[in-house]
């Protein structure tokens, strides 16, 4: 009899432990989506989402003002750099080069590029088979090895993507807003 009385107490134990997590749970969802991201729609603006828009509009910026092709010469300078390392190193190849054409992120046009500023545009997955987060590092490379160098000192393109994310994540509830912001700061504007 003890025996069964301590295993049904054991099994109501675990029930009520269960029960009491899952209200937890419920809880933590519900103040989650009273956090300064997210809008009564239910948008919520992640920082990944927000970085990855940055380096895009930095790097489609940087395509609008390059009048002698260097920015793309920059970008395939380094790949072959790195492919010839990665050799003799025996490492994987990874070739961002290829991830950002492939996946439509960068795509030639009239003599010059274009960069698909909403990561929605990218083809990823079984038609290219390419990884957003292959994309995105792809592009972090691109800015590292190009400068912006339209708004005072010249600086590293990703350590100016940085500077804004520095500047203004959690200041804004949406992604239009964000995108307001980053069009701004871009072409030298504060990007409040």
């Amino acid at each position: 009899m003890k025996k069964s009385t301590s295993s049904t107490l054991v099994f109501v134990s675990v029930i009520m432990v269960a029960l009491i997590s899952a209200c937890e749970f419920t809880e933590e969802q519900s103040s989650e989506d009273d956090s300064p991201s997210s809008e009564a729609s239910g948008e919520y603006v992640t920082k990944i989402w927000a970085s990855a828009t940055i380096n895009a509009y930095v790097l489609q910026e940087m395509f609008a003002r390059d009048e002698d092709g260097s920015v793309m010469e920059n970008i395939r300078d380094y790949y072959e750099e790195r492919r010839e390392f990665e050799e003799a190193e025996g490492l994987a190849h990874f070739d961002g080069m290829e991830i950002l054409l492939s996946s439509g992120a960068i795509a030639e046009i009239d003599g010059g590029y274009r960069v698909a500023v909403d990561s929605d545009e990218w083809d990823l997955g079984s038609g290219s088979g390419v990884s957003e987060s292959e994309v995105i590092q792809a592009m972090v490379l691109a800015l590292e090895v190009n400068e912006v160098d339209w708004c005072g000192d010249p600086m590293n393109g990703y350590e100016f993507s940085e500077f804004y994310l520095d500047s203004y994540w959690e200041d804004f509830d949406s992604h239009e807003e964000y995108v307001e912001s980053i069009e701004e700061y871009v072409t030298c504007g504060s990007g409040e």
